[in-house]
């Protein structure tokens, strides 16, 4: 069995109170997933678009598309 820990800390920008990035894991079939989204700036929206695309990849993962 293979086992893996992942960490992941993140610092607001000054003034904001979201950070603009996000990070998926997961496992699925064989495979273990680790990824970093940036959302292209910083605050709400920033995490809106980050969150977003996290969700699409790890969606299209577990579909089948291949990468």
């Amino acid at each position: 069995m293979l086992h893996y820990d992942s960490l992941m800390r993140q610092f607001n920008k000054a003034g904001k109170d979201l950070c603009g990035d996000h990070c998926l894991t997961f496992s699925f079939k064989d495979s273990y997933y680790f990824a970093i989204f940036d959302g292209v700036g910083s605050g709400v929206y920033a995490n809106l678009a980050a969150i977003g695309n996290a969700g699409r990849w790890g969606r299209m993962i577990r579909e089948g598309i291949s990468i």
